[in-house]
C-alpha cells in the first residue's frame, strides 16, 4: 500500500477552503466552539450546537456533495441523535450520537462508501493520522524552522522516553518518591489548563478532518472498489479456476447439509411449537425462568450460526451452478425454519417478561431478534437476486445504525417502569432494580405511583422510601452541578415533578 503516512501532495488535502485566514479562523473558532460547550459539561443542548454547527460545516465546504445520498443519511443521523439526546438523554443516545459524529467524517471523507463499518474506520483513522498532515503543511511552509525542530525534537525522542518510563518505574516500585510527587501535584492548581487544552485539541482533530482529506482515503476507497453488492461470476482462470466436478461437490453437499438441518431444525421447531407456544401456561415461574435463561443465548447463538451457514454455502459460483434450484428451496426452507425458530425465542421472552417485569437485557434479546429476522430477510435477498457477501455486511449494517437511531428516540426507563408496575404478572417486583438501576427518569412515575410501588414491590416499604429519598437526592445532587450546556427535556420534567 503506498502513501501510508504523508501524503506529498499538499495541495490535494484541502477540500473547498481557500486562503490560510479561513482556515485558521475555521479550526480556532470550531475548536474553541467545541472547548466552550463541552468543559465540565454533561452531553445534552450542548451536543445539539455542535451537531448543528458541524453540519453547516459540511455543508458549506461541499457542496458537491449536497446530492449524495450518503451524505445526507449521515447528517441526518446526526441531528436526530442530537435530538434524543437532548430529548431522552439515554446513554444508548450519547452513544448512537457518538457514532453518527463518527460516520458523518468518514462520508464526509469519502462518499461512495457504502459500508458503514469503513465509513467508521476512515474517521477513526483520519483522527489518528491528522496531525501528520499538520506537521507536513506547516513543515512546507516553515521548512528552515522545521529542519531545526525535527532535528532537536529526534535527539530528545529516545532520552525523553527512558525518563519517561523509569519514572513510572520509581513512582510505583518507592512509596517515598510517589508521596513526593502526589504532594507536588496537589499544589498545582485544581482547574488546569491542560484539561480545557486537550479538549480543545480534541475539537481541532473534529475540525480538520473535514478540512484536509486523510491519507487512508484513496486506500480505503480502493480497498472498497474491490468489493460488490452483486454477485460476480468468475470466469475460470490460471488460479480460480473451480472445476466444474469440484463445484458440484460443493452443491451436493449443501443440499445434504441443508436437508439435515431442516429435518433437525423442523423437530425442534415442533417442540418448541407444542411446549411453548400452545401449552406456554403449564410451566411455573421458576421453570419458565429456567427455560429463559439457559435456552434463549443458545438459540440466539444457533440463529447467528444459521446465517453463517448459508453465506457459506452460496458463496463462490454455486449462485451460477445451472439445475441448483434445490439448493434454493432447501436454503428459503432454513431461512423460514429459523424464523420461526426466532419467533419462538422471543415468544419466551415475552412469557418472561409478562411475569417477571420488563429490563434492559430481555429488551436487548427482543432488539437483537429483530435484527437475526432483517438479517434473515437479507439473506433471501441475497441468494434471490445474486447478491454477494459484502451486500450482506453492507445491509445489515445500515439496519443495525437505523435501529440504534429508532431506538433512541424510545424513553425505555419509563416504559420499563410503567410496565412493571401495571403489567407484570408476578406478586411482587424487583423494587430495587427500579430504584436503583433504572436512571432518574422515572422519577416521575414512580412519585405518582407511590402507593401502587409499595404494594407491589419485594422490600419492605419503609426501605422502599429510604431507596426513593437516596434516588431523589442523587438527581438533585447532579442536577446542582449542571448549567445550560447541559440542558435536556427529560432532567426538566423530572425537576419539575419534584
Amino acid at each position: 500500500m503506498k502513501n501510508l503516512m504523508i501524503n506529498e501532495n499538499l495541495s490535494w488535502p484541502v477540500r473547498s477552503l481557500n486562503g490560510q485566514l479561513w482556515i485558521t479562523l475555521l479550526l480556532g473558532g470550531g475548536a474553541t466552539w467545541y472547548t466552550v460547550l463541552f468543559w465540565k459539561a454533561q452531553l445534552g443542548l450542548n451536543a445539539l450546537l455542535f451537531s448543528g454547527f458541524l453540519l453547516l460545516v459540511v455543508w458549506l465546504l461541499y457542496p458537491e456533495m449536497r446530492s449524495a445520498r450518503r451524505i445526507w443519511l449521515a447528517m441526518a443521523g446526526v441531528l436526530l441523535s442530537a435530538i434524543a439526546v437532548v430529548w431522552q438523554h439515554s446513554l444508548l443516545a450519547q452513544l448512537t450520537h457518538v457514532v453518527s459524529i463518527f460516520l458523518l467524517l468518514g462520508f464526509a471523507q469519502a462518499r461512495e462508501l457504502r459500508f458503514l463499518g469503513f465509513a467508521l474506520m476512515l474517521a477513526i483513522s483520519s483522527l489518528l493520522t491528522i496531525p501528520l498532515t499538520w506537521w507536513r503543511r506547516w513543515e512546507r511552509q516553515y521548512e528552515a524552522a522545521f529542519r531545526s525542530l525535527s532535528t532537536w525534537t529526534y535527539l530528545a525522542i529516545l532520552p525523553l522516553c527512558l525518563l519517561g518510563l523509569f519514572f513510572t518505574i520509581y513512582y510505583f516500585a518507592n512509596a517515598e518518591f510517589a508521596g513526593l510527587v502526589d504532594l507536588m501535584l496537589s499544589w498545582l492548581p485544581k482547574i488546569s489548563p491542560w484539561k480545557s487544552l486537550a479538549l480543545f485539541l480534541q475539537g481541532l482533530l473534529l475540525i480538520s478532518v473535514l478540512i484536509w482529506s486523510s491519507v487512508w482515503t484513496p486506500e480505503m476507497l480502493e480497498q472498497e472498489q474491490v468489493y460488490s453488492l452483486q454477485k460476480v461470476h468468475k470466469r475460470p482462470g490460471l488460479k480460480i479456476f473451480i472445476p466444474t466436478l469440484a463445484l458440484k461437490r460443493h452443491y451436493y453437499s449443501g443440499v445434504l447439509s441443508f436437508g439435515l438441518l431442516n429435518a433437525l431444525l423442523l423437530v425442534v421447531n415442533i417442540t418448541d411449537i407444542k411446549g411453548v407456544w400452545l401449552n406456554q401456561y403449564q410451566h411455573s415461574a421458576a421453570e419458565l425462568s429456567e427455560f429463559v435463561h439457559q435456552g434463549t443465548y443458545l438459540l440466539i447463538a444457533a440463529l447467528a450460526l444459521a446465517m453463517g451457514v448459508i453465506a457459506f454455502f452460496f458463496r463462490g459460483n454455486l449462485h451460477f451452478l445451472q439445475k441448483n434450484q434445490s439448493l434454493k428451496t432447501l436454503a428459503y426452507t432454513w431461512i423460514v425454519q429459523n424464523t420461526i425458530l426466532a419467533l419462538s425465542v422471543a415468544w419466551r421472552n415475552y412469557h418472561y417478561i409478562a411475569e417477571y417485569g420488563l429490563a434492559y437485557k430481555r429488551l436487548g434479546v427482543l432488539w437483537f431478534l429483530v435484527l437475526v429476522i432483517l438479517g434473515l430477510y437479507s439473506l433471501y435477498v441475497m441468494i434471490q437476486e445474486r447478491r454477494s457477501l459484502y451486500y450482506l455486511w453492507v445491509v445489515n449494517a445500515w439496519f443495525l445504525y437505523a435501529s440504534l437511531l429508532l431506538t433512541s428516540m424510545v424513553n425505555w426507563d419509563v416504559l420499563i417502569t410503567r410496565y412493571n408496575l401495571h403489567q407484570a404478572r408476578h406478586d411482587t417486583i424487583d423494587c430495587s432494580f427500579l430504584l436503583r438501576e433504572v436512571s432518574d427518569k422515572n422519577l416521575p412515575l414512580l412519585l405518582n405511583e407511590h402507593v401502587l410501588l409499595q404494594r407491589r414491590s419485594d422490600l419492605d416499604p419503609r426501605l422502599v422510601d429510604r431507596k426513593l429519598q437516596a434516588k431523589i437526592k442523587r438527581f438533585e445532587q447532579r442536577q446542582a452541578k449542571l448549567d445550560w450546556r447541559g440542558w435536556n427535556w427529560a432532567d426538566v420534567k423530572t425537576a419539575r415533578v419534584l
